[in-house]
């Protein structure tokens, strides 16, 4: 059930205009090496148990390096975001949702307000 919510959300992405890259199965150093290559305005996370909250803490970290937080916004998904709600703070997103439309209006909403509308890449 994981991974269909996390297709799903790469699937509503798409659909309103995101360039999706990323996977279920990526490593953190995959994810470092994307985030360095490429120029993401979204990154979101997917998150159905506790198992991986460090590496995504050290992910969020890394990418909070390479970019201020005005042209990058982070979003938590997934199961895990209805069970822990203060999980937004704790690992230092933007937005936390397990709501895919909601996500996908975040990310709209972060675009228009950043001013870039037209390329508008997404790691999920």
């Amino acid at each position: 059930q994981h991974s269909l919510g996390a297709v799903i959300a790469g699937h509503l992405f798409r659909t309103a205009g995101w360039i999706v890259d990323g996977g279920l199965a990526m490593t953190l150093s995959e994810l470092k090496e994307m985030m360095r290559q490429d120029d993401y305005a979204v990154i979101g996370f997917s998150l159905s148990s506790e198992t991986h909250v460090n590496a995504v803490v050290e992910a969020i970290n890394y990418a909070r390096k390479l970019k201020s937080k005005k042209d990058l916004a982070i979003m938590i998904g997934g199961n895990l975001a209805v069970c822990r709600p203060d999980l937004c703070s704790a690992l230092g997103a933007d937005f936390l949702t397990a709501d895919v439309a909601a996500a996908v209006d975040f990310g709209n909403a972060f675009a228009a307000a950043s001013g870039d509308m037209h390329n508008r890449p997404v790691l999920s």
